[in-house]
């Protein structure tokens, strides 16, 4: 419905009425006019409207800066000076010849300037009506100034900038290219009337006399109008449509915009019985009708099956062909009424509707909500939009739907620490299924999917606010499976994320707890193996010392080979758990590293020597340069694990075996060292069985071993002692036909 403040009218011609009227008109404007001028054969009559329009526009110039634009008349080609003034004050100026009468539109209204003549009248007393001043129309209805602008804006396109048209063209003797015939003068035309009908049975008769005195008719309306027409007046268009078969009638056409399958019942009825019918995307409010004779208006828009209580009327011959060329216009933009049927029947379609205002777009939701059929869908933008749904729209409106066997599920993307809202909600609202989605992203669109046909997607502007009318910014309405399909995938994407969510973290709870139970049992384990470990050590070796027998000391020595096996197994483990627990402790110390190095070598001599291995040195020159800090015991561990690997893998063959150690210096290769930095490199070179293909790539993980002679801890501990050095570790096979393996690590120079 419109404002009480809307109002059509139109004002006779009386002189003082008529100027005060129109000054009053125009000085609303605020930043453009725009204007049509229709030059009549009356010169008086075209001066005393070009002298209003004057007056008036000099009066708003002068205290403010507006724009301007002016199309004129160049149809009989009356450019006198009173009109060349008028033109003046114009920002732009276009000629045309299609102009059927004159008006002006600015931002809040429309004013039409029809000369005031009674054709019939005789010429005496045509003289004495007021020097036959102008009447106007002046509506300030929204819709009804919309449609104006939006004919102007058609008048606009397709005039032209050349003022030497009107030359061409030449007193009224040529229109588009085509001569004019002179008619033949009569006393018998029709009285010119031009009124607004507020009296709802002057409007029913008046709509009666329209459709029986046609010879054409041409209706654009919505789909609510066309309800009220069917209810009201659908005989008249039978008895029409009759007439139409025999010859004595050009039949009806129609333009609406159908967007809904059910109102395809009621569009077919049209068309089955013969009224040509087009779909308009971008229809205008308002509905009018045109027959060859006169022009209906409705001024307030129609909604809800609520007629207009006001109809513009006119047989105005400018009102009928300004009308008709919008009608046709919008003709040539539809599409048949079949396609768009069939369009919406397989939903190949899309509505979209755009809800600017916050506390419409409340409304709208709920209304659409209450019409949901099957399914409701949401997605929240945020955990704000919980209390915001709460203190607006309700989780009771989703509770009773689901009540009534509506599907509905909500997924709220927030963080664990709400997981207590959650729970709140889904005690509380038992019948809605509620998901947290857990995302670190931020969303500025909150989404509803109803029935996998319409979406309504809310912008939010200010997430920090649970009112929903100051969060809220542009509301957009989609409707249409295609589309609707597309953001249910999208929801049902997300559903599933928050399923795999779910069940990955309770495999991550069970993971952890078993981590956690076998760390403390390995770590358990470790301690109570140490323990009797050493006493049987020392026990061992008490005995050796003792015991004569040459027979019963090899089996000591086997026992204490296996024992110290079993030491050095415990001993990793716990490693291990240490690692892993972040709890390795480093005791670092300046040391030079080949005095390690050549400390181990000595401990590995005798081994060496049983498998015919030599040990070979490659140090640079200034040993005592080569200083690291670092924590020797750990580091020899690493030294001592690399050359054991090697002295484990050179085979008991007759050929000697070697272990070459290398020490060099080089500079970092970490690319995101800015300076890069001094290291010091160790090597271990063998010429062993080298490392197996299908080992290499897990090399320096856990139990990455194919010997039965070794855990595979002994590589991960000493990668992970080397790195919290802050070095590196690495391995490769030899290259150039060099049989064994390379093991390399880096530890920084003290700086």
């Amino acid at each position: 419905m419109n404002s009480i403040d809307d109002t059509t009218e139109i004002v006779y011609p009386v002189k003082d009425i008529i100027s005060v009227r129109l000054l009053q008109e125009i000085c609303k404007t605020k930043e453009q006019i725009d204007i049509c001028i229709k030059f009549t054969n009356n010169s008086s009559s075209t001066y005393l409207t070009t002298e209003l329009l004057i007056n008036s526009l000099n009066e708003i110039k002068r205290n403010r800066k507006i724009k301007s634009r002016c199309i004129v008349d160049t149809t009989n080609g009356n450019i006198d000076c009173s009109s060349e003034k008028l033109i003046s004050l114009m920002d732009e100026i276009r000629f045309s010849n299609a102009i059927e009468n004159s008006f002006f539109i600015n931002e809040t209204s429309y004013t039409s300037i029809l000369i005031a003549q009674k054709i019939n009248t005789p010429p005496a007393q045509q003289q004495q009506q007021q020097q036959q001043l102008p009447q106007l129309i002046i509506s300030n209805v929204k819709s009804f100034v919309s449609q104006q602008k939006y004919f102007f804006e058609l008048l606009w396109d397709e005039s032209t900038l050349e003022y030497k048209s009107i030359n061409q063209i030449g007193a009224g003797k040529i229109n588009n290219g085509k001569e004019i015939q002179q008619q033949p003068t009569t006393m018998s035309k029709p009285v010119i009337k031009t009124k607004v009908l507020e009296n709802q049975q002057e409007i029913f008769k008046a709509v009666v006399d329209f459709y029986k005195t046609s010879n054409q008719l041409k209706f654009c309306s919505p789909l609510e109008a066309i309800k009220i027409i069917y209810s009201n007046f659908f005989n008249y268009h039978l008895e029409i449509l009759d007439r139409y078969r025999q010859g004595n009638h050009k039949g009806i056409r129609w333009i609406t915009s159908l967007n809904n399958k059910e109102d395809i019942d009621l569009v077919r009825s049209y068309i089955d019985k013969g009224i040509e019918i087009r779909h308009v995307k971008d229809l205008l409010t308002n509905s009018f009708s045109l027959s060859d004779k006169a022009f209906l208006f409705t001024i307030e828009k129609v909604e809800k099956g609520i007629w207009g209580h006001s109809v513009l009327i006119s047989n105005d011959k400018s009102y009928i062909n300004q009308y008709d060329d919008l009608f046709e216009n919008l003709w040539k933009k539809g599409i048949d009424i079949e396609d768009r049927i069939k369009a919406i029947e397989k939903g190949h379609y899309i509505n979209v509707d755009l809800i600017p205002n916050s506390t419409e777009s409340l409304k709208f939701s709920r209304g659409l909500l209450n019409n949901a059929l099957s399914e409701v869908l949401v997605i929240l933008s945020s955990a704000t939009a919980i209390f915001r749904v709460e203190n607006n729209i309700g989780f009771e409106i989703f509770n009773d739907l689901a009540s009534n066997g509506i599907k509905v599920k909500i997924l709220i993307p927030l963080g664990e620490e709400l997981d207590f809202k959650i729970n709140h909600l889904k005690s509380k609202y038992t019948k809605i299924e509620f998901r947290n989605l857990h995302t670190t992203l931020k969303s500025l669109i909150g989404i509803i999917v109803i029935d996998r046909e319409k979406v309504l997607l809310v912008e939010i502007k200010d997430e920090t606010s649970i009112r929903y009318i100051d969060s809220m910014g542009l509301t957009i309405s989609l409707e249409g499976k295609s589309a609707a399909l597309s953001y249910f995938s999208i929801f049902d994407s997300l559903w599933k994320q928050t399923e795999i969510y779910d069940e990955i973290k309770k495999a991550y709870g069970k993971i952890q707890t078993h981590n956690k139970m076998q760390k403390e049992f390995i770590n358990t384990a470790a301690h109570e193996l140490r323990t009797p470990i050493q006493p049987i050590i020392g026990i061992t070796a008490i005995l050796n010392n003792e015991i004569q027998s040459k027979r019963h000391k090899e089996f000591l020595e086997i026992l204490l080979r296996n024992v110290r096996r079993l030491k050095s197994l415990s001993e990793d483990i716990l490693d291990v758990t240490k690692i892993e627990g972040n709890s390795l402790i480093l005791n670092k110390e300046p040391f030079t590293i080949m005095k390690i190095i050549i400390e181990i070598i000595e401990n590995y001599k005798n081994e060496a020597t049983i498998k015919n291995i030599k040990f070979k040195c490659l140090f640079p020159e200034d040993n005592n340069d080569f200083v690291v800090y670092v924590d020797k015991t750990r580091i020899s561990q690493v030294i001592s694990n690399l050359i054991n690997n090697s002295i484990k893998f050179i085979s008991d063959e007759k050929e000697k075996g070697t272990i070459t150690i290398i020490v060099e210096k080089r500079k970092s290769s970490d690319t995101s060292d800015v300076d890069s930095k001094d290291m010091v490199v160790v090597m271990v070179k063998d010429n062993g069985a080298g490392i197996d293909k299908q080992i290499l790539p897990n090399l320096f993980t856990k139990f990455a071993s194919k010997s039965f002679q070794g855990t595979g801890l002994g590589l991960f501990i000493s990668k992970s002692i080397v790195e919290s050095h802050g070095g590196k570790m690495w391995a490769e096979n030899n290259e150039d036909g060099e049989k064994g393996a390379t093991f390399g690590f880096s530890l920084p120079f003290v700086s």
